[in-house]
């Protein structure tokens, strides 16, 4: 008797492949200068895998002291180990998740 299971990563969807955290970072930029520039969004939270937190929050001037230096708003950044490495979200005040366009 012979059974195969196959489950598809979550990540890649069974790609193989998944974007760059160097890209992923730039794309979090890009959307958060939108946010709080152009949208004037007041109060996010980025929830996003620890290892981009690290990115964003380690060193004495960390990228989260410079958004708030450039863009005069505190961004709250919550660890989530169920996301995938290069998987993030963007949460309002209210805590509901803001819906991005690709």
């Amino acid at each position: 008797m012979n059974i195969v299971t196959k489950e598809l990563c979550p990540t890649c969807n069974g790609t193989g492949k998944i974007t760059a955290s160097i890209l992923v970072s730039d794309q979090i930029e890009k959307t958060l200068d939108d946010l709080l520039s152009r949208q004037n969004e007041k109060g996010l939270v980025l929830a996003l895998h620890p290892y981009l937190h690290a990115y964003f929050t380690n060193g004495f001037i960390s990228q989260r002291m410079k958004w708030f230096f450039k863009y005069k708003s505190w961004v709250n950044l919550e660890k989530d180990t169920s996301m995938g490495m290069t998987e993030y979200r963007f949460l309002n005040k209210e805590g509901e998740e803001i819906q991005l366009t690709a």
